[in-house]
């Protein structure tokens, strides 16, 4: 089946265009974009757990934190 289907979440999802996402393991991060409602630039950090569909924020803090931003991409580096 090569159809597409709607899928029910919970938690705080974005309403966010032009923002950033990539998939580990069975969570989706989603950074970034402006906001659907208001045009503001984003910069919040989305996770969507895919077993669960909850919808989670982390908060952002510091001088090493990204300025908000739209049409970007991001990239997970290891930090190890």
């Amino acid at each position: 089946n090569l159809g597409w289907t709607k899928l029910e979440t919970d938690g705080n999802s974005p309403a966010v265009y032009g923002h950033a996402g990539f998939l580990v393991g069975d969570t989706m991060y989603v950074w970034g974009g402006k906001d659907s409602a208001t045009g503001t630039l984003q910069s919040q950090l989305y996770l969507l757990s895919l077993s669960s569909l909850h919808w989670n924020t982390v908060a952002l803090s510091g001088k090493n934190s990204p300025t908000p931003r739209q049409y970007h991409s991001f990239h997970l580096l290891s930090n190890g």
